[in-house]
């Protein structure tokens, strides 16, 4: 099992289980508008971030000293072929960059921030 879906089955598991124990509570606890609220809004997968495992590996070997120079650091094995990564490690940076690159170019192209906005709300 990759690092990705592991990462995501643990967080179908712990959400799984919190839905479960705000089912236990009652009204007067929790009301109803609050339990949609937390149903709706809390995310089905995991959030994904540039200082994800591949690169927080990379800061603390050492290679690295900030997310950009550990960046540089995948691109460069990458291109030279000194070093390969596991497919799951880079579709999570790529997936996220992906994101930042259409934000931009959006933004770039007037685009409202609403729209843009949205480029970074979807999963």
């Amino acid at each position: 099992m990759s690092c990705t879906t592991q990462r995501v089955a643990k967080h179908a598991e712990r959400q799984e289980t919190v839905l479960a124990r705000l089912k236990d509570l009652t009204d007067d606890d929790l009301s109803t508008q609050d339990r949609r609220f937390i149903k709706d809004n809390l995310q089905k997968r995991p959030s994904s971030s540039l200082d994800g495992a591949l690169v927080k590996g990379l800061r603390a070997s050492g290679r690295a000293t900030s997310t950009s120079d550990a960046l540089r650091h995948v691109r460069n094995d990458l291109a030279h072929g000194n070093r390969g990564y596991a497919f799951d490690e880079l579709d999570e940076v790529v997936a996220v960059l992906e994101r930042i690159v259409r934000g931009h170019a959006l933004r770039l192209l007037g685009c409202p921030d609403l729209v843009v906005a949205r480029v970074f709300d979807g999963d």
